[in-house]
Parts: structure tokens; sequence; C-alpha cells
């Protein structure tokens, strides 16, 4: 949890620069460029009710000393693909048949029959087509979304979803890249280990190959932390080998960030000579009676990065790993690289603190993982995949950057732009990089580049301008 703020001690504000407004830019960017299909969404909007909060998108083990650290999964012998499709196609009977008697199950201890749709939902997925269970689950959510399905739903929607994810990988991930994706996120992780995945990739294909798994993780999303549905559901699967999230934790998390997001308002305010401490794309107001109503994206994230933060404390010795949605720089300090992923904690235990080797070692694993996705088909001829594997490069470069790793940090980055050019979170953080050490000619190569690769994107040509601009300005004195 976050303590409550120091005393603010005024400094001076330098007169804005063109490459504040770069930053900013980039931050608007960051929070409302991406696409709902590039992150995995909330499983339901069910945290706090009474809470204006409106969001705009969708047995404990130990870490091993011997644990492999760099195990290339994409390196090891392959089966035909006729095979690995006929893995994954038995291993998603498997998971849905699963989720099918978990929903049943819940609904017996929570005293209530499985609503008719949520079975019909699952006969279909079990024996209907991709078209039909895509249609139906549509539908369902949409009207799920409107109040119009048997409240008791609500409680089921989570293991609705999950399934719904799997099918959507599996569907439009060629078998073998689904693998090895699944594989090279999962293997480095010791039994027991709480992998957290952020993007749709990130999160349903690890939860299919671990459910699937004769040793699993525990596999959830930080995104979903502040639903109250969600967590009754990861407490129900995993309640006998974590100690879960409860209610409580999470009415604890939600005035926590709503006293902080009051304080930042109110600075704001009273001090607009000052930086400003309301983030953009923070929908924070106050109202005449005093009371604080938050919305965005953002303010969702804020609360789901205390509620990680409250499950690390509660399940002290248990290693927890990552697959970044948003960044969450209150964790940075103690994470480092584990090969695909990030591995949390760090210095505070169950895990390594982060160090210069350990930053090399992340650009080791990385140029040799380049080897094999730079030829791989199902890579570079499915854009899903080529950016979720992007997405795992952002997230480690990232955490290089904020602990000072910047070169590192910077070939991490061209990773991930030669994987998706046109991706615009592996475009906006290398940016900030970039115009951060005042590389203005190669933030234009940059962003050209993208421009190139998604020309449909505004957002790059207006970023263009901005930089170019910058580039064009006398230097201060």
């Amino acid at each position: 949890m976050h303590p409550p703020s120091a005393p603010r001690q005024p400094t001076p504000r330098p007169r804005p620069s063109a490459a504040v407004w770069v930053l900013v830019a980039l931050a608007l960017l960051v929070v409302f460029g991406w696409r709902k299909r590039h992150l995995s969404p909330p499983d339901s909007m069910n945290a706090h009710p009474d809470k204006e909060l409106h969001p705009v998108a969708p047995g404990p083990g130990h870490a091993s000393a011997e644990a492999p650290r760099s195990r290339d999964a994409s390196r090891l012998p392959r089966p035909p693909e006729s095979e690995a499709a006929q893995q994954v196609a038995a291993r998603v009977a498997a998971f849905v048949q699963s989720r099918s008697e978990l929903a049943e199950a819940m609904a017996r201890r929570y005293g209530f029959e499985v609503p008719a749709e949520i079975r019909r939902f699952f006969d279909l997925a079990s024996g209907g087509t991709w078209e039909e269970v895509s249609a139906f689950y549509e539908d369902l959510a949409d009207r799920r979304g409107k109040g119009d399905v048997d409240p008791n739903q609500h409680r089921l929607w989570p293991a609705v979803l999950e399934t719904y994810g799997v099918l959507e990988a599996a569907q439009s991930w060629p078998a073998q890249a689904l693998l090895d994706y699944g594989r090279a996120v999962l293997d480095p992780l010791p039994p027991g280990t709480v992998f957290f995945g952020g993007t749709d990739a990130g999160r349903f294909i690890p939860t299919l190959l671990n459910a699937t798994d004769d040793n699993p993780r525990i596999v959830l999303t930080q995104n979903a932390l502040a639903d109250l549905t969600y967590l009754d559901y990861a407490e129900f699967v995993y309640g006998d080998r974590l100690t879960a999230l409860t209610h409580e934790d999470s009415t604890r998390a939600f005035a926590s960030y709503v006293e902080d997001a009051r304080k930042r308002l109110q600075h704001d305010q009273e001090f607009p000579g000052e930086p400003r401490q309301v983030r953009p794309g923070e929908d924070i107001t106050v109202d005449q009676d005093g009371r604080v109503s938050v919305g965005g994206m953002l303010a969702v994230m804020a609360i789901n990065e205390r509620l990680l933060e409250q499950l690390m404390a509660k399940n002290p010795g248990v290693p927890f790993a990552m697959e970044e949605s948003f960044p969450l720089q209150s964790i940075y300090g103690t994470s480092s690289p584990r090969s695909a992923v990030i591995e949390l904690r760090g210095a505070e235990g169950g895990g390594d603190p982060m160090t210069p080797a350990r930053a090399q070692e992340s650009v080791a694993y990385w140029t040799a993982a380049m080897d094999s996705l730079r030829g791989n088909p199902g890579v570079r001829d499915t854009p899903a995949a080529g950016e979720s594997w992007a997405k795992l490069l952002i997230g480690q470069a990232g955490l290089l950057q904020e602990q000072k790793f910047s070169a590192e940090a910077e070939t991490l980055f061209r990773m991930a732009t030669e994987l998706a050019p046109g991706h615009p979170e592996s475009v906006v953080r290398h940016l900030q990089l970039l115009s951060g050490q005042g590389r203005w000619p190669e933030a234009e190569q940059l962003v050209q580049s993208a421009l190139a690769a998604a020309p449909e994107n505004p957002q790059f040509q207006e970023l263009l301008a901005v930089i170019r601009a910058q580039s064009l300005a006398p230097s201060p004195p």
C-alpha cells in the first residue's frame, strides 16, 4: 500500500519546453491509443458499484535456486504442426470441460442453479463452431452490460470470459506458435508461482497451458483485481494454494486510491504553477459536497496496482511474475527480468535483485529468442503473435529503463519495434527514452517508421509534428 504523501515541498518550476509536451502526448497515446484487442479487459466492472468508477476499457512454493533462468522454449524440438494442432485441440477440450464443471461447483457453493444461458455457452464451447460461440458470447456480453441477464451470471462470468479468451486464442493463433509462446512464459517459472497476465495472449494462453499441465502455477490477471466477482473467482479456484484477496482488501485499495487522487487534485488546484500530479487520462472530480469521483482506465489500474501489492504482502515467500499490461511503477524497484517475463519482489524475497548482470542476461535471452522469432512463420504471418512477443519485450525494456539500464532497454525496444513496427506502446515507450536524451533525429526516424507500418494511426502523425517542432527549437541558454 502507498503511505500518505509527505508534506509538499514547493520547488521552482522550470518553464515548460516542447519536450515536456512531447512526453504528455506520449502518455496520452499510451492510455488512449491502444485498442481493446491488445489488453485483457476486466472480467466485469462490479467493483464498488456505489462509487462512480467508470473504466473506459473493458499450495505456495518457493523459487528454486536451481531453476533455469534462460530456457528458450522456441529452441526445443518441435512436433509437426498437425501434432501441435492435436495437442492444442485436446487441451482446449479439457479446459472447456474443466471450466464448465467449475461453474457448476461455484453455483452449488453460492446456492443457485447455473443460468440456462451459461449452460448454453459451455455447450457451444464444447461442440459448436467458432462462429456460433463468438456470436452467442458477444450477444450475452452485450446484454450483460445492459443488465438484461440473470443476476447470477455475474458470479460465473469470469469462468465464461476465461473460456472465451482461450477459444479465441486457439482460433487466431497457429497451434505451434501458441504452444511456443505459452511455454516461453510458463516453463521458467517454478511450480507454485503466481503469474499475472496482462494482455489477452499473456493471460489466456498461459491459462490454457497451466490448467492442463501436470505441475500448474497460479495464473491470474492484474487487470481484474478491482472486480469483486473476479476476487471471488480467484479465491474459489486457488484459495487452497494462495491467501486470496478479500472484499475488504478491495475496499481499502479503493479508498486509498480515492484519497490519494483527492490530494493530488487539490495540489493541482492550489498550486497551478507547479508540475501537475493528476496524470493525463485520470478522471478525478469533487462535487459540491466534497465527494470524490474517479474514472478511467488509469484509475482502475491504480486500484489494481494496490491490490497486487496487497496480494504479495499476504503471501510472503511465494514467487510472483508478470506479463505487463499497463506499467505498474511501484513494483519496478524490486523486480527483474526472468526469461520472457518480469519477476516480482526482487530484493524483498522470492526472486533475485536487479543487477547489471541481470540486465545483460535479459539482452542475451532476447537476442537468442529473436534468432528464432525472425524466421518463425507463425510469428511473421500472425500480427497478434508478433505484437504479443513485442509486448513481453516492452515490459522488460520499461523495467530496465526505470532502473537506469538505458542501453539495455533501448536494445529491447528496438527488438520490439522489429517484431511489431506499428505497435503503439512500443513506439511510445521507445520514444520516451529517445526524447529524454534529446535524441530528436532518432525520435523522428522512429515515428516515421511507425507511420510507414501503421499509416492509419493519426496519433503518429501528431507526434511527428511535435518532434519536428522540437528539433527546430533553439537550445536553452
